[in-house]
């Protein structure tokens, strides 16, 4: 990142006007969803059965007596661990074993990183049924291919063969695994694998099993297709991740010069220059839902300034309008937008969301004698936090910290110029904070 300079009446003002805006409808970032369940046991683009031993009726899944090692049922969709959840996946089914030989087992699986998967193989989580003096479950986990790591030595299940058992299974973001058998939490313990992957139902053969009352749940966020932005200006500017739209079509200013364009200033630097451009924005080509956002200001005017025919050029306000439906031409006065974090030009800074954020730039009065500064928005699982610093600072002042209560908005990132105003923006970066999506059906 280059420090920059600035000469000349080159000045920058990103004008929002909030008293219009209307908040739109927020779609969480995450949730605890629904993927399988047993609806969906006869869906071969859900699950995989390479074999004719297992059967499907009614919602109930059964394993024939002509079960072997190989006859398995294992989920076509993945689920991927979430640090930050507390169940980011829970397995519930009942599960009736009416014929399981001695020597033999029946396993509910977890964290399969094949389709194809087989018993004891690295990343497996087996919750394994026997037939041992009569029906227990012990759970273990395989860091390695058959190695298997106890994580609860096989005890008894409260029900005999022939007896339906309810079982739920659920691992956390720290790596807890816990299970219920009959409604009794019987396990609750770190385990040394991450549980992402698929889950399924393996045996050793010769088992004989109805399986009912299946449901996967999973935390998803939804991650928009987008990229991260990293915007310096020296080469222009990259029309793939940012767009500029000009809501004024008549082409009319009482003010010139007028554009909005990438130009070169001391010290051969480049930035994006604002000079006199009513109803210009700049939005972001893709939705964002987590971000984090930041763009240093290198020169603001905070006095009118008289050019060459008289005109006036001068410093309203600057700000970002995130959680947009669209980003095509939608007015100036973004009714839609989920919120706006807006500088205005009397030191106060607002939010549509939160009418008594304001007057906290006690530290950084721009207004006053503008320097440089860099502005940092973030949005994460619908927390926001607004930060600021001088460009020669290393850490961010954050500003506030509020929550909007039905989290991250799903939408478009905007820069909206609606009226007068001069200036320049630089080093703008616009990081998705979603890096993975979770719990999505992928398809092989």
């Amino acid at each position: 990142m280059r420090q920059r300079k600035v000469s000349g009446i080159l000045i920058l003002a990103l004008v929002l006007v909030i008293g219009f805006l209307v908040p739109a409808k927020e779609a969480e970032a995450g949730e605890s969803i629904t993927m399988l369940n047993s609806g969906s046991i006869k869906d071969v683009t859900c699950w995989y059965c390479p074999n004719e031993d297992v059967l499907t009726d009614n919602g109930v899944l059964t394993f024939t007596d002509k079960s072997t090692e190989d006859t398995k049922f294992i989920s076509r969709v993945t689920v991927e661990a979430n640090k930050d959840n507390p169940e980011f996946l829970v397995m519930e089914c009942q599960v009736k074993l009416k014929q399981l030989p001695a020597g033999e087992k029946f396993v509910l699986g977890m964290g399969l990183k094949r389709i194809e998967t087989s018993l004891g193989e690295a990343n497996n989580i087996e919750i394994t049924f026997i037939n041992d003096g009569g029906l227990k479950v012990g759970v273990y986990a395989y860091e390695k291919r058959d190695n298997p790591v106890t994580i609860m030595e096989p005890k008894s299940c409260g029900a005999s063969i022939g007896q339906t058992v309810t079982v739920r299974a659920s691992i956390s973001g720290d790596q807890i695994f816990k299970l219920a058998v009959g409604g009794k939490q019987v396990c609750s313990k770190e385990i040394p694998v991450s549980g992402s992957g698929r889950v399924g139902f393996l045996q050793s053969g010769n088992c004989v099993a109805d399986i009912s009352g299946i449901s996967m749940k999973a935390y998803k966020y939804e991650r928009p297709e987008n990229t991260n932005v990293s915007e310096d200006f020296e080469d222009g500017l990259d029309i793939s991740k940012i767009d500029i739209v000009n809501t004024n079509k008549s082409g009319i200013t009482l003010v010139k010069p007028s554009r909005v364009a990438v130009e070169e200033y001391k010290e051969g630097n480049s930035a994006l220059m604002f000079v006199n451009a009513p109803g210009y924005y700049f939005t972001t080509k893709y939705p964002y839902s987590n971000f984090e956002m930041t763009f240093d200001v290198p020169y603001l005017r905070l006095e009118k300034e008289l050019y060459e025919d008289d005109g006036e050029g001068y410093f309203y306000s600057f700000g970002v309008l995130y959680g947009m439906s669209t980003n095509a031409n939608s007015g100036f006065w973004a009714t839609d937008a989920t919120d706006a974090i807006v500088f205005d030009r009397y030191g106060n800074v607002m939010s549509a969301k939160r009418e008594e954020f304001q007057n906290i730039l006690e530290s950084h009065k721009f207004w006053d004698e503008f320097k440089p500064i860099s502005v940092k928005l973030s949005v994460v699982d619908g927390v926001v936090t607004l930060g600021i610093k001088w460009v020669s600072e290393k850490a961010y002042t954050t500003l506030a910290t509020y929550t909007l209560e039905s989290g991250s908005p799903t939408g478009y990132i905007r820069f909206a110029v609606p009226d007068l105003g001069s200036g320049s923006i630089d080093n703008l970066k616009i990081t998705n904070l979603i890096p993975y999506i979770s719990a999505v059906a992928r398809r092989r």
